[in-house]
């Protein structure tokens, strides 16, 4: 007579061992002073397991589930990332580290030349990372009548060269309005919360939610603190995921990203 072991107990040790190294993950990051976004922390996941790593596989209906599972068992704590839909993870009890620059001063400033390109908004106009010189750069996608020659040369060492190009893809619109309505949601001053969940809701989101901004610089300073995490830490996603390690904060000596200025 054979002996039927219930998914749940073939799967008890697998599970705590994947909560365990989850657990490790997000350890070390602190340590080192990084933030483990979900986002983040499943491509590490499946890169230590060798693509072995699998939610569904222990029941979870998603990452997130696995996640607060983990939380619930003690492995780690989640909460609600500062911008964005997105959620972190930090060692048991420990808050969420602030996000700073090299120094530990204020929030990280990003590179201009990585903060425009992923921020860029011309349908016209693409972006790469060129791994030689280390920078980014926009280039114009198709040929413009009387264009400069540094904007054609640039097109076509894209072209010709793309094993020394990363192409970037800017974070779009759609995701930067959901940080929007997520921090218009969660503002204390109850006349900018007001004020930003209006703008959110309008036929020109993006427009509108920077221009209100203007009224309550308190607000303002949050949003873009917020603002300056949700972007480094899409970028050192970027980063991690085409293997680059590259500095992703502005020297003293580089103007800062624009974080205030409203979009065209």
């Amino acid at each position: 007579m054979s002996i039927v072991v219930p998914t749940a107990a073939l799967a008890r040790e697998p599970r705590d061992q994947a909560f365990e190294l989850l657990r490790e993950i997000v350890q070390q990051n602190y340590e080192d002073g990084r933030r483990s976004y979900g986002a983040s922390v499943k491509p590490e996941l499946l890169r230590r397991t060798g693509g072995g790593f699998s939610e569904a596989a222990f029941g979870f209906r998603g990452f997130r589930a696995f996640m607060e599972s983990a939380a619930e068992a003690g492995y780690v704590s989640v909460h609600k990332a500062p911008v964005g839909p997105d959620f972190e993870a930090t060692p048991p009890g420990k808050e969420p580290l602030p996000v700073r620059d090299a120094a530990g001063g204020a929030t990280v400033r990003v590179r201009p030349d990585l903060w425009r390109a992923f921020l860029l908004t011309d349908p016209g106009w693409a972006a790469a990372y060129d791994r030689d010189e280390n920078r980014a750069f926009q280039y114009a996608r198709q040929a413009f009548p009387l264009e400069p020659a540094d904007v054609k040369e640039a097109r076509e060492r894209v072209q010709q060269q793309p094993g020394r190009h990363v192409p970037i893809s800017p974070i779009p619109i759609e995701e930067q309005v959901r940080w929007m309505e997520d921090f218009a949601g969660r503002e204390s001053d109850p006349a900018g919360r007001v004020a930003l969940e209006q703008a959110v809701r309008s036929s020109r989101p993006n427009q509108a939610f920077f221009r209100a901004l203007r009224a309550y610089p308190s607000v303002r300073a949050r949003w873009e603190a917020g603002r300056r995490a949700a972007v480094y830490d899409h970028i050192r996603r970027w980063a991690a995921e085409n293997s680059l390690e590259i500095e992703l904060a502005a020297r003293d000596d580089q103007q800062p990203d624009p974080a205030s200025e409203s979009p065209p």
